[in-house]
């Protein structure tokens, strides 16, 4: 029994995850470490089930989201899944991707290398990890990426187990498909200009899930594990980009951010979800009973763009935090500025509070803020700086 339990992890692991999860890619935002690709989405409501249950059974089981083995960045996974809300613009983005590629694959009998399964996997990759900061004019930067999605394209190739191995890699089939990506990345071309433009287009939604995935991993019941390096955006691959080497003194030089409305100006840089990170951390070592300890209570929103916002309070004792946050931006937002959403500027949009939680709270994010919540917030009021609030009292 002790060896069958021994052996059961690991072979599971390279099956599924090493396996499996490399060759479906409808969606790779679902395939990482610990993931179930059978599980799409899940409603508001299943998922404050199942933070009450995670609250009354392991309340301090650990909250990751990244860590030395995952297959792409919790910021890239935030950011791919941005396509579900864009599914039918994607799949035609990547059928004429895939079209404009046939003539730069090379050939072995009668089929393309790579194939039409591996170039859609390698398009949201790319999609996924695109920096911000990245034009396709951009020679020098455009090889330094290059390079990253190349590493990873041929572990992925050879976790696949379709074309190559690790055991018997097909050189034939690698090297074509190197050729592609240098290709690819070797200037301007119809093709890269649409994938930057695609990934430009995603990004501010990718971020917003991005902050909304940090902050629920700050609050919610557990204790949270931040992975060195993501800090700011974490748009890494896999091993060994996701060990890359982490410049701390940059990251120590950026704590002390003049401000909230700077950094979600600049939100591109990720100073913004460093800053977020940075102060809810303080909040729980400020109040830590309330986030061990505390119950979890989901809160309802009503109004006409409700499905777009999802709040819960964590209480203990006398003490009490509020988290909002907002999903399915993508069909809210209007270019890259949070503060245009329509979410922002409807006065009948609420979250409801119970009598228990009414009182004066305080912004646990922009300091020397205050708000007194009666029978309900109005969520243009507490979103009106950034995609994610959270108060406490």
């Amino acid at each position: 029994m002790r060896r069958f339990q021994q052996l059961s992890a690991p072979l599971c692991a390279k099956a599924v995850e090493d396996t499996a999860f490399y060759r479906y890619g409808r969606l790779i935002s679902r395939n990482d470490v610990g993931f179930d690709v059978r599980q799409f989405a899940c409603p508001a409501a299943e998922f404050h089930r199942k933070m009450q249950a995670r609250a009354a059974e392991f309340p301090r089981a650990m909250l990751a989201t990244a860590t030395h083995d995952h297959k792409r960045g919790e910021d890239v996974r935030a950011r791919l899944a941005v396509l579900s809300e864009l599914s039918d613009d994607w799949t035609l983005a990547v059928e004429r991707w895939i079209a404009l590629s046939a003539p730069h694959c090379a050939m072995a009998g009668g089929a393309p290398m790579p194939g039409a399964g591996d170039l859609a996997i390698l398009f949201q990759t790319i999609v996924g990890a695109w920096p911000l900061s990245l034009i396709p004019s951009d020679r020098p930067a455009l090889t330094a990426y290059s390079k990253r999605v190349a590493a990873w394209q041929q572990k992925a190739l050879r976790e696949a187990k379709l074309h190559s191995d690790w055991a018997a890699p097909n050189e034939t089939y690698e090297r074509a498909t190197s050729d592609f990506i240098t290709w690819l990345f070797s200037g301007p071309s119809e093709l890269l200009n649409e994938i930057a433009s695609f990934a430009q287009r995603i990004g501010p939604a990718g971020a917003a899930n991005g902050l909304a995935q940090v902050l629920v991993k700050l609050t919610a019941p557990g204790v949270p594990d931040i992975y060195q390096g993501t800090e700011y955006w974490d748009l890494s691959l896999v091993d060994p980009d996701n060990r890359s080497p982490v410049d701390f003194a940059v990251r120590q030089g950026t704590l002390a951010a003049p401000s909230v409305a700077d950094s979600a100006a600049h939100w591109g840089d990720g100073r913004i979800k460093q800053l977020t990170v940075a102060r809810v951390l303080a909040l729980r070592k400020k109040m830590p009973g309330l986030f061990s300890d505390g119950s979890y209570l989901p809160l309802e929103t009503a109004g006409p763009l409700a499905k777009y916002v999802v709040a819960f309070a964590r209480t203990w004792r006398d003490s009490a935090a509020i988290v909002i946050f907002c999903r399915f931006t993508t069909q809210l937002m209007k270019g890259d500025d949070w503060r245009a959403m329509p979410l922002l500027h409807c006065k009948n949009t609420i979250v409801c509070i119970p009598p228990m939680l009414r009182g004066i709270f305080s912004d646990a994010v922009t300091p020397n803020r205050t708000l007194s919540i009666g029978a309900d917030i109005e969520v243009r009021q507490v979103l009106n700086r950034l995609p994610i609030a959270v108060m406490a009292k």
